[in-house]
């Protein structure tokens, strides 16, 4: 479930997902967001470093991302985006609480997102569409107005601010730490989430970057806000989906599993138990990304998609790495591995 595709590369996957042996996959293609809003920000540094497929950041809009800020914009931009044929809609919320402030503010270049009332407006479209709807999240704000626009999924647990550096020619996340934005869903935002059965994408793996950068920020990040929004979300029995928006590691690093990585962290902070971790995982995510399938059971009538592991992941929950066969629809998959 891509939640922001440039149309360029997603092109070159016609005929190679979506058939019996390779993955399957959607796409939200360019997200929405607000005047120089993300992901404006990581690409700029992608560009600097040479590994964005641009020369310039005028050449954003519309491929990176769909700026705006008034139902106009959105008249002029919409026709085209569902011609383009997306799965789903991607809303860019970032620092929503504080958007008039940020959006006046040249320093935050790269670092908002939508207003309130535009995300409002396009959860409306996407849904008179048939489309569902879904936002990046930085804070609990966020979290909040997201819910007031009625989306229907979070793409992030809340988690702080994110900057990024350079680290050996590779862009690595670094916290900007600051104690407004080590954001806790607020009770009443989770409540309502989960008697809506908003899922949550959990993707705090993301923050591995900055154990290695910053362990004591991590440390801190871990303590007062990834547990307890762990926790929040528990408690009022908020759908978790496990995903991952972790970034290569450099030559020389060990390869990342990220899903697995997300998986065996979110098991160890000790508020999931495996069994709800691995059921998370394995039955609630892939009939989160494709509703309409026969998915994620070892059932009479559903589809024969399966791993077999030779370790019990109840047991320890690194043995989901232990994969000795794969099966998709019944066909049994060959996959290349790295050595």
């Amino acid at each position: 479930m891509d939640q922001g595709a440039l149309r360029q590369y997603r092109g070159k996957l016609e005929g190679k997902v979506n058939i019996p042996t390779a993955p399957d996959y959607i796409a939200a293609l360019e997200p929405w967001t607000g005047p120089a809003g993300h992901p404006f920000g990581g690409f700029k540094q992608m560009l600097k470093l040479g590994f964005a497929p641009f020369t310039d950041v005028s050449q954003f809009e519309g491929v990176v991302a769909l700026q705006v800020t008034s139902a106009a914009d959105i008249d002029k931009k919409w026709p085209q985006f569902l011609a383009e044929k997306p799965d789903f809609v991607k809303l860019e919320l970032l620092f929503t609480e504080n958007y008039e402030q940020r959006i006046k503010d040249p320093s935050t270049w790269g670092a908002r997102g939508l207003s309130p009332e535009m995300a409002t407006e396009l959860v409306k479209r996407a849904h008179r569409a048939g489309l569902r709807t879904g936002p990046h999240v930085v804070t609990a704000g966020d979290f909040h107005y997201a819910l007031t626009a009625g989306v229907d999924y979070m793409a992030h647990i809340p988690l702080t601010e994110f900057g990024f550096v350079n680290k050996g020619g590779f862009v690595v996340r670094s916290f900007l730490l600051n104690n407004n934005y080590l954001s806790v869903i607020a009770e009443n935002d989770a409540q309502l989430a989960g008697q809506r059965r908003v899922p949550v994408i959990t993707t705090v793996v993301r923050a591995f970057d900055v154990r290695e950068v910053d362990p004591q920020g991590f440390e801190q990040v871990e303590r007062d806000v990834i547990v307890p929004n762990l926790r929040m979300l528990k408690k009022w029995n908020v759908p978790l989906i496990m995903g991952t928006d972790d970034l290569t590691r450099p030559p020389g690093k060990p390869p990342v599993c990220a899903l697995a990585h997300e998986v065996i962290y979110i098991a160890g902070r000790g508020v999931y138990s495996p069994l709800e971790v691995l059921k998370a995982a394995t039955e609630d995510t892939p009939r989160f990304i494709f509703p309409e399938r026969k998915i994620g059971a070892l059932q009479d009538g559903y589809e024969a998609s399966f791993l077999v592991l030779s370790g019990d992941p109840l047991e320890k929950m690194d043995n989901i790495r232990s994969i000795e066969m794969r099966f998709k629809k019944g066909h049994k998959l060959s996959v290349w591995e790295q050595k």
